[in-house]
């Protein structure tokens, strides 16, 4: 069953039995001008997570963040071991 587009998803925490619920957020990818090389415009790419799923995740700003790519979905993940701000 896909639930990819469902309004209620199942995220598996990596605690051990912990299943958090969250309620899906749409966005925007926002796309940026960086800066112009030789008369080429390079852009950097930009999302906005909501302060509710960053209270939720436990995250701060500043802490470092792992990205990737799997089955055309972005990743997002907080570096283990790093020492809080």
């Amino acid at each position: 069953m896909d639930i990819s587009n469902d309004p209620i998803n199942l995220i598996y925490d990596p605690m051990p039995n912990n299943i958090i619920m969250i309620e899906s957020k749409i966005i925007k990818l926002q796309k940026q001008i960086a800066y112009t090389h030789k008369d080429h415009d390079i852009f950097k790419y930009r999302i906005n997570i909501p302060a509710e799923l960053i209270k939720k995740l436990d995250w701060e700003g500043g802490i470092e963040l792992e990205i990737s790519a799997k089955n055309k979905k972005l990743e997002i993940s907080k570096v283990k071991n790093q020492k809080s701000n």
